[in-house]
């Protein structure tokens, strides 16, 4: 029973930081941003940000867990309630207590699997942590790769818009076009905004509930551009236009900077597996000379240090090499 008590309370550690890190690096930046630009697009249209906050809280309320104690239990952390949109954004049929049991499974699992092989705390540790963040590395890989596909549609939809609008449709027509033509996460998107305004909800409103699920910088000007046109007035079809030339630039340079970073992203990857295949080969050539590292507790200690280090210098190249215009 001792293995599984260490394992759930490093479970519960880990969770807690996980979440201090994420709510600090990006939670709350993005949250700030999202307050900034809800205050001025309001102000452009009149409405407070208090009312637009409780009307989409009684509209998105929903079950967080099948599990009623569960489920009374998580909707107490504001953690929980952006899990839940992080799972959303990934369009996964899935809420944030069976993610988290997930994790705990996961977590269990992987320190059990390694307590097999190698007696040391610090590396059951690691391994349970790395299998514990399986399932949301996972969620993120969906998320982002919804959003890229949701961009790269995005100047298509706009100019489907443009030309229902000159042809002499509504907007909201031209909205319903591009939820009946374009393919998903596109086409999904715009139809549950369609649908929000068929069911009488205020169009500023459903285009903010738009912002929440896909908070995308394209979407945010593209949320701007329309309600400063319903306030002040002028050609809707040539400031869509311009606004799809605008990301359509975007994208030609985001591809010259991946050119541009291609070798840093490369060497990257190399200098992360590099180490590993060294130990790989050393491993089957002369067993003898490695197995140190994986029976005495100086090589544990090399190992647990080892890993980290190659997480740590991974994520530095990473960041390094990522460019956000």
């Amino acid at each position: 029973m001792e293995p599984i008590f260490i394992a759930l309370g490093v479970f519960l550690f880990v969770v807690f930081l996980i979440s201090g890190i994420y709510y600090l690096v990006r939670i709350a930046p993005e949250n700030e941003k999202r307050k900034k630009i809800k205050s001025r697009l309001m102000e452009l249209s009149g409405a407070s940000v208090t009312e637009a906050t409780k009307e989409i809280d009684l509209i998105k309320s929903e079950q967080i867990s099948a599990i009623p104690i569960l489920d009374k239990t998580l909707t107490k952390f504001s953690q929980t309630g952006q899990l839940q949109k992080l799972i959303q954004q990934a369009d996964i049929k899935l809420n944030a207590g069976t993610f988290i049991l997930l994790t705990m499974v996961a977590l269990a699992l992987g320190y059990f699997l390694c307590s097999l092989f190698v007696k040391f705390i610090a590396l059951e540790v690691l391994a349970g942590i790395g299998c514990a963040s399986i399932p949301l590395l996972v969620i993120i890989f969906l998320r982002n790769r919804r959003f890229h596909k949701f961009e790269s549609l995005f100047p298509e939809a706009l100019d489907l818009l443009t030309r229902a609008i000159k042809a002499g449709h509504a907007f909201n027509t031209g909205v319903e076009m591009i939820a009946q033509e374009m393919p998903n996460p596109i086409g999904k998107e715009f139809r549950i905004m369609f649908d929000e305004q068929n069911y009488g909800l205020p169009l500023k409103q459903a285009l903010f509930n738009m912002l929440e699920r896909m908070p995308l910088l394209d979407l945010k000007f593209f949320v701007t551009a329309i309600l400063m046109q319903k306030e002040t007035g002028g050609n809707l079809a040539e400031i869509l236009t311009n606004l799809s030339h605008l990301i359509r630039e975007r994208f030609k340079i985001q591809g010259e900077i991946r050119t541009y970073s291609a070798q840093g992203r490369l060497t990257g990857y190399i200098l992360t597996a590099v180490p590993l295949g060294m130990l790989l080969v050393i491993s089957l050539l002369n067993w003898n000379y490695i197995k140190p590292l994986f029976f005495t507790e100086a090589g544990h200690y090399l190992l647990a240090a080892g890993a980290l280090g190659q997480i740590v210098g991974y994520i530095c190249i990473r960041k390094i090499v990522n460019i956000k215009i």
